[in-house]
């Protein structure tokens, strides 16, 4: 019994001081503990950018001769449609892709080929057989900005990127009123984010199965490609 009041008085006594002390005492925070080797603050982690889209041009159908006979004991080649992009890149504020390459086969396989590219204004300088981000160079990429001047983004070292493939049909060649005239979306693919490291180029590559891939092969007139980072 003793025990309990003495603890009980002591319990009283450090509640009251927290009151007289006021908030200056405590200081609720949180802090995530980085990994081994992983500096802090080099992401860009949180919210989402704003997306950048853009469809292909007519997909190029590559298949054997119709009516040609299929050998004993020998795989028929699936057919392909392949697809690029009607623009050079893909650009949001600091990272961008170019390259764009995706082809589907009618078994249900597809692929996507793109460059990836973080900051790409700092140009890698060579000494010595090492390469190390130099100073930035405006006329290879003149970097994102605002109204109030340059987004600074050059402190960066790495973001995580992610890309979105969706498969349209029966979209008309000319467009005169774009929000109208939308195009049925057949099939989606959502390839796993991946991350860029700043000033290094990644060729990167992606492969997947959809099953009812097969029954729209036919139907894919183009793609849409939409592209953001976080």
């Amino acid at each position: 019994m003793r025990i309990a009041g003495t603890i009980g008085k002591g319990a009283i006594i450090g509640l009251l001081l927290t009151c007289a002390m006021g908030p200056q005492l405590i200081h609720p925070r949180t802090r995530t503990c980085p990994l081994p080797g992983v500096p802090g603050r080099d992401y860009q982690w949180g919210s989402l950018s704003q997306p950048r889209e853009a469809r292909s041009t007519i997909g190029l159908l590559l298949e054997v001769s119709p009516g040609a006979p299929v050998v004993a004991g020998t795989v028929e080649k699936p057919r392909v449609r392949y697809f690029q992009l009607d623009v050079a890149q893909l650009a949001v504020d600091h990272c961008q892709i170019s390259r764009v390459t995706f082809h589907t086969e009618d078994d249900g396989t597809w692929k996507l080929n793109l460059r990836a590219d973080q900051n790409p204004q700092f140009r890698l300088v060579k000494d010595g057989g090492t390469l190390f981000p130099g100073t930035p160079d405006e006329t290879l990429f003149p970097g994102p900005r605002t109204a109030s001047g340059r987004l600074y983004t050059e402190h960066l070292l790495r973001n995580q990127f992610f890309v979105r493939v969706r498969c349209l049909g029966g979209l008309p060649v000319q467009q005169k009123q774009p929000n109208l005239a939308a195009a049925p979306v057949l099939l989606r693919m959502e390839p796993p984010g991946f991350w860029v490291q700043r000033a290094v180029p990644l060729e990167w590559g992606a492969n997947g199965f959809n099953p009812e891939l097969p029954i729209y092969f036919n139907r894919i007139d183009r793609i849409e490609v939409e592209f953001y980072y976080r």
